[in-house]
């Protein structure tokens, strides 16, 4: 596979613009289960080497490679709820041989990349200038359609 490395600080997740990493260890290996939360793209290092990449757009998503004579699984899987997508509340699980490693829960808009709470209000109100946008380009081309074509 490729050989492309990466270079890691010591903490359970990261998200630093748009991409999420979730560090794990098994009998000595560092896992990294790296995603980007805007691209889909998914891959997983193993000791700074990358085992496994594919693109992702559905709910789970599964990576499945033999490391040093251990079959790996790292999933992902996206609560199927509304809130779960709108604040893209995820589980990430790693299994090695079968069996249940480490577990963790990611949400990546009840903290945000500054450390504050996740708040709905201030959720919906950066919201607002896209509603906005989108009400004055609905009418305008509501608008000029019956002009031009009535």
């Amino acid at each position: 596979m490729n050989n492309t490395t990466l270079d890691t600080n010591k903490k359970d997740i990261l998200i630093k613009r748009g991409q999420a990493e979730v560090y794990f260890e098994h009998l000595g290996r560092e896992i990294i289960f790296r995603f980007s939360l805007y691209s889909g793209k998914e891959r997983v290092f193993v000791d700074g080497k990358l085992v496994s990449e594919s693109r992702n757009w559905y709910f789970t998503s599964v990576h499945c490679f033999q490391f040093e004579g251990t079959h790996y699984e790292v999933q992902i899987a996206i609560k199927k709820s509304l809130k779960g997508l709108l604040i893209g509340e995820s589980t990430i699980l790693l299994k090695a041989d079968g069996q249940l490693i480490d577990s963790d829960e990611f949400s990546y808009m009840k903290v945000s990349q500054k450390g504050a709470p996740f708040s709905w209000k201030k959720f919906f109100f950066n919201l607002v200038p896209y509603f906005i946008i989108g009400a004055v380009v609905g009418f305008s081309v509501a608008y000029l359609s019956l002009k031009f074509f009535s």
